[in-house]
């Protein structure tokens, strides 16, 4: 025999309804407490983290060799062009070492996508508003240096081009330092 939904929750409002009855008329008072079992404490479960390799990305200064640092996310798996805009776009979430700068996290570019002209030069295309980085110009030469190791550190990638608001005005301009060719690490060494 099947007993549907609305019948079992008929029940169970008549079972709660002289349960009241019965405990509120002090039927139940005659008989020695119970002590309530203890309910066991949630097993506290551990934040998930992470797993597989970190992505690799770079870090600046002034006068130093860029800093390569573990980041604190993994490295995407999929093509090359979604893990070369995953390491740039981490880059906003990077803890940076004393001494160092990560002039791409005070940023206000957006890198909207990446494009593969040759096999091994990438594109990486950024919306800058009103033509302003959002870099003082002291860290325009660190801001394209760090974009430059970070993006090659994908294997294969040796060119890099930097190109704002679609191309308009031919390549990139970071706070007064054109960025309008095929970079490369030799160039920010």
């Amino acid at each position: 025999m099947r007993i549907s939904p609305v019948a079992l929750i008929a029940a169970a409002a008549v079972a709660a309804a002289l349960l009241g009855v019965v405990v509120g008329s002090g039927a139940l008072s005659g008989l020695a407490p119970v002590a309530a079992s203890p309910t066991p404490a949630p097993t506290p479960t551990a934040s998930p983290t992470p797993s597989g390799p970190k992505a690799q990305v770079y870090v600046v200064a002034e006068g130093k060799p860029p800093l390569r640092i573990e980041s604190t996310f993994p490295l995407v798996t999929g093509t090359l062009l979604t893990r070369v805009f995953s390491r740039i776009d981490g880059l906003r979430s990077v803890v940076t070492p004393d001494g160092y700068v990560n002039p791409y996290n005070t940023s206000t570019v957006r890198l909207e996508r990446i494009t593969n002209d040759e096999p091994n030069v990438i594109s990486l295309w950024f919306v800058v508003r009103n033509d302003d980085w959002g870099v003082p110009p002291e860290h325009a030469k660190l801001l394209l240096q760090q974009l430059v190791w970070t993006a090659t550190e994908e294997p294969g990638i040796e060119l890099i081009r930097i190109w704002q608001n679609q191309g308009l005005g031919g390549g990139a301009n970071v706070a007064g330092v054109p960025a309008n060719y095929e970079m490369t690490r030799k160039d920010f060494p």
